[in-house]
């Protein structure tokens, strides 16, 4: 039987999630107080040495397990028929886990519902309230992960339930897929070699926090991410010694090679904005020129006393950028623009996190969501998402076109903040945009 999203739908929808609302807040509350963090080596090089090539050991996702079992009992209690995995990179001791549920049936699904249940970390000292208390207060709740993005995970299974409990049926084969490791890169959740070739949806729905300040938008594409991490060493033939003239100092040599970079950004934002007249493709969605940011800079110890110069000097500069710019092109420019600095004795290691992803405008899903949302009396307008996420892999690497949508507010609620927050209104408005995508098919 096909629902059709009419008033009398949208009443008993409206009806339900008012009388479920302490319910499905409680159920946040619950993910909210499971503290999912990665408890990675204080240590950058290391932390992103176990992100890219493995080494996970139980110690680092001590809580992952604990809601990834969670969750999928939720879904299970709905009549979903879960699997649970856990992805992995080479060397790993312990798997990021991830729970896939979906109706029933067999073959590809017309919708897949997709997010993150892990987080990044929290200092209760910074804090006004216990970041994993997931506190109420005048409309609010507050807790690591409200937003981003438990808030939006919650209102999917939420909506789910929304659907059993009034009795309709889903006019489409839906399914879920929440991973544990977004916020670190995605390489053991949706990018995991556990799940390549297994993701057949015809289309997508991410819930990321994807308001802007008020205005709820459907984000049709998603930022590339750039990480580069300079080494200067002392020269063979260099003195360190700093009574010298022109001692050798690897330090001097990496700030003059970033203050080049930070002057050569025009140039990056030049190709940016060629590769748009290039692309007509969402002209007129406003999206931000590249964004090229000094993440860190340091010195060995053997730096430290006042008559040495010498020791080495490390940087990592990051690079984030829209499409239809590409990790290519981004990577040409800098290159180019190392070698303006002449042999500045420079070793490059570059670490593609992620690849700027699209919605093709052809395909419809944009305008779908649009059109549900309005049944509902929720209104969302189309948007460059202005981070990465998953729709990145979902795109690029699983070919199943995707979008971006929930109705948290990614720029006033403190993501990645202290305090972060959602309001009540914006979750329960979350899980009526699900339910009628659920509902109808695009």
């Amino acid at each position: 039987m096909t629902i059709f999203l009419g008033r009398e739908t949208a009443r008993e929808l409206d009806a339900c999630i008012e009388d479920m609302r302490p319910v499905w807040i409680g159920r946040l509350r619950d993910y909210v107080s499971v503290p999912s963090t990665f408890h990675f080596p204080e240590d950058v090089a290391e932390r992103t040495r176990l992100c890219l090539e493995g080494g996970l050991r139980p110690e680092h996702v001590p809580h992952h397990a604990t809601l990834a079992r969670r969750i999928g009992d939720d879904l299970a209690a709905l009549g979903l028929r879960v699997t649970a995995g856990a992805g992995t990179l080479p060397g790993d001791e312990a798997g990021v886990p991830y729970v896939r549920a979906r109706t029933d049936g067999d073959g590809p699904v017309d919708l897949l519902f997709s997010s993150h249940y892990d987080v990044v970390g929290a200092d209760p000292g910074t804090w006004r309230t216990d970041p994993f208390a997931a506190l109420e207060n005048d409309g609010w709740i507050f807790g690591r992960g409200t937003s981003d993005a438990k808030g939006p995970l919650s209102a999917m299974v939420s909506a789910w339930e929304a659907i059993q409990r009034t009795g309709l049926r889903p006019a489409r084969a839906v399914e879920f897929l929440f991973t544990g490791d977004e916020e670190v890169g995605g390489r053991r959740g949706v990018r995991s070699a556990e799940l390549r070739g297994t993701l057949d949806a015809r289309a997508c729905v991410v819930g990321e926090p994807s308001a802007l300040r008020g205005a709820r938008t459907i984000g049709v594409m998603t930022k590339g991410r750039m990480e580069i991490r300079l080494t200067a060493r002392p020269t063979a033939s260099g003195s360190a010694h700093s009574g010298l003239a022109g001692g050798d100092s690897p330090l001097e040599r990496m700030v003059s090679v970033l203050e080049h970079l930070r002057r050569d950004r025009e140039r990056l934002a030049e190709a940016f904005r060629r590769c748009a007249e290039e692309e007509p493709a969402w002209s007129g969605v406003e999206r931000a020129e590249p964004q090229v940011r000094i993440l860190g800079l340091r010195q060995s110890a053997v730096a430290s006393s006042g008559n040495i110069t010498g020791g080495m000097a490390e940087a990592r500069v990051e690079v984030r950028f829209h499409p239809p710019m590409s990790g290519d092109r981004v990577e040409e420019w800098l290159r180019s623009a190392l070698a303006a600095q002449g042999d500045a004795g420079l070793e490059v290691e570059i670490t593609r996190w992620n690849e700027p992803a699209v919605l093709p405008p052809a395909h419809g899903l944009h305008a779908e969501v649009a059109r549900r949302a309005e049944r509902m009396g929720l209104g969302l307008s189309v948007a460059a998402f202005p981070a990465g996420s998953d729709m990145s892999p979902l795109v690029n690497l699983h070919g199943i076109p995707t979008c971006i949508a929930s109705c948290a507010d990614l720029a006033a609620n403190a993501i990645h903040g202290d305090d972060e927050r959602i309001s009540e209104r914006e979750l329960l408005d979350s899980v009526k945009l699900y339910a009628a995508l659920m509902l109808e098919g695009t």
